[in-house]
């Protein structure tokens, strides 16, 4: 449950933000949002969200080849839902 909170928690805080004020968004920020202390186990559930939303914004994203020359396709470097185990 804890996952859950400080994720929705993190979607409201960081939305309207740009990526630099978004990579800026610190853990110690994050356990602050959530408030209660927390074990270190806890923590790592509190922080489950940010990491994954800080790996994001950091990963290399891949242009690939289009089909329309208008519209490039934007890929995410991480794997897909089929790659992984």
């Amino acid at each position: 449950m804890i996952s859950q909170a400080s994720a929705s928690m993190l979607m409201e805080t960081v939305e309207g933000k740009t990526l630099d004020e978004i990579r800026a968004f610190s853990a110690e920020e994050m356990l602050a949002l959530f408030g209660p202390k927390l074990t270190p186990n806890r923590q790592k559930c509190c922080l489950l969200s940010w990491r994954v939303l800080q790996s994001a914004i950091h990963a290399p994203v891949d242009d690939l080849p289009a089909d329309d020359e208008d519209t490039p396709d934007v890929h995410f470097g991480g794997p897909s839902l089929g790659e992984e185990s």
